[in-house]
């Protein structure tokens, strides 16, 4: 029973490592970096700026959607393999 613990331990923590990496890595920097290069750098303001927000935080799902969630399965895969 140990054995079996011990090894869902170490996938679910493997698995929270690798939430934390592509939420970070495909939707929150891309986010952050978006908002103040619209709004500091290129001055853009009011609805204009909500539009471009929005194709781009559109355009990071995807990447979350078709890159980030099948990190998980490999992650997963791996974890318990070994």
């Amino acid at each position: 029973m140990d054995i079996l613990g011990e090894t869902f331990k170490n996938t679910m923590g493997a698995m929270s490592m690798a939430m934390i990496e592509t939420l970070g890595l495909y939707l929150a920097l891309p986010l952050i970096g978006a908002g103040l290069l619209l709004r500091y750098v290129f001055r853009i303001n009011g609805q204009a700026f909500k539009v471009t927000y929005g194709i781009i935080a559109i355009v990071c799902m995807y990447f979350f959607v078709y890159k980030g969630i099948p990190h998980y399965q490999a992650v997963y895969e791996s974890k318990l393999a070994q």
